[in-house]
């Protein structure tokens, strides 16, 4: 089974080619694990909307979101990193802010690894969905 479908893999090629880091994250890094067949493709890449738009303008691109903007191309998911995370270590810094463990692993296609930064691939071991540090943390200054 592959981590990765054929369209996503030419989208994340096509972000390298045009200078931009590109991963794919959350579910289907998480279905893989458990070997089930993802059924969507996320994207997450240091691109800005804009150059999204740019690369991918002879395509069908979508804008959808209303906090936080991402592109849909031909139905695959590419998320723009979140603004801190541009200045800082990519992909690191946006996985860091992630709900879930499981949603912070992402897959990087040029040298076949997957970032487990988080414990995503324990948790899913533990069959739990454990929160993040930096979940409770949030929550704790929020409430």
């Amino acid at each position: 089974m592959d981590i990765i479908s054929k369209r996503a893999g030419q989208i994340i090629a096509t972000l390298n080619k045009s200078g931009f880091k590109a991963f794919i994250v959350g579910g289907s890094v998480r279905d893989f694990l458990l070997g089930r067949k993802a059924s969507d493709y996320d994207i997450l890449t240091d691109a800005s909307i804009d150059q999204i738009n740019t690369i991918f303008k002879s395509e069908k691109v979508k804008i959808v979101g209303q906090s936080f903007k991402t592109c849909l191309v031909n139905k695959i998911e590419i998320c723009p990193a979140r603004s801190k995370s541009r200045t800082g270590n990519f992909p690191e810094n946006d996985l860091e802010m992630r709900d879930f463990t499981m949603n912070s692993m992402a897959y990087n296609l040029e040298t076949k690894t997957i970032f487990d930064l988080f414990c995503g691939k324990k948790d899913l071991k533990k069959k739990s969905e454990g929160l993040k540090k930096i979940l409770n943390k949030r929550l704790k200054e929020i409430l």
